[in-house]
């Protein structure tokens, strides 16, 4: 790991979100105007602007504490639909000044990846793929969090009295025969939040029958109910 990297898997919660709003915001302002308005394969209702007001919209809620009540889709909806005609750089503007005060209540809290850390991740590689820019795989934080989703998933496949299986990455050569779930650390990722179908999913099973009981226990939000190429 480079000294860059290093330092950025030493960061606390709210450097985290920083590093990542920032790479995001430097990414949107690259973007032409028909870039803003592509569709989004992994979020089918928006544009790539309604993802970037969501995402304002979710650092918003949370710097002034603002609970989400009711419905997740409605909730999501109207980070997209109060600012529904703001420019890009209102947009951006309005996520510094929210920033400016949840970045240090992340710092002060007590989990180590916070689920807005973890939606801003899942959303960067959401706009990578409608701009069909992939990049930045190896982030510190990304690969934090896909080793604790593999932790999690070995423990909740062990508290379901399942049988094992090791997670391989098949670039480092598909490892031992056995039963095994092969994704690199971005896939792990990618697959956990609802960004691959269930037939994307089931292709990654070696050696095991019916994998319908491990795709459930993997996945926070989905399968996709579409294949999702990145």
């Amino acid at each position: 790991m480079d000294e860059s990297k290093l330092c950025q898997a030493q960061l606390v919660p709210g450097q985290r979100y920083a590093v990542g709003r920032r790479t995001v915001a430097e990414l949107v302002r690259t973007l032409s105007d028909s870039d803003l308005i592509r569709h989004v394969p992994a979020c089918p209702r928006w544009r790539v602007r309604d993802l970037v007001a969501h995402l304002v919209g979710v650092a918003s809620d949370n710097a002034h504490q603002i609970s989400a009540d009711g419905a997740l889709d409605d909730w999501t909806g109207g980070h997209v639909d109060r600012r529904a005609d703001a420019p890009i750089d209102a947009l951006l503007a309005e996520w510094d000044d929210a920033a400016n005060l949840l970045e240090p209540m992340l710092d002060a809290g007590e989990m180590q990846l916070p689920a807005v850390v973890l939606d801003l991740v899942t959303h960067e590689h959401d706009i990578r793929g409608a701009i069909d820019r992939p990049g930045n795989r190896a982030d510190p934080t990304l690969l934090m969090a896909a080793r604790l989703l593999g932790r999690g998933w070995a423990g909740k496949i062990d508290g379901a009295g399942l049988p094992p299986l090791k997670i391989v990455d098949a670039a480092d050569g598909g490892g031992d025969a056995g039963p095994a779930f092969t994704a690199s650390s971005f896939e792990m990722f990618r697959c956990a939040f609802g960004r691959r179908s269930d037939a994307q999913l089931r292709d990654r099973f070696v050696g095991i029958a019916d994998p319908a009981p491990y795709i459930e226990l993997l996945c926070i939000f989905g399968p996709s109910p579409l294949d999702i190429i990145e």
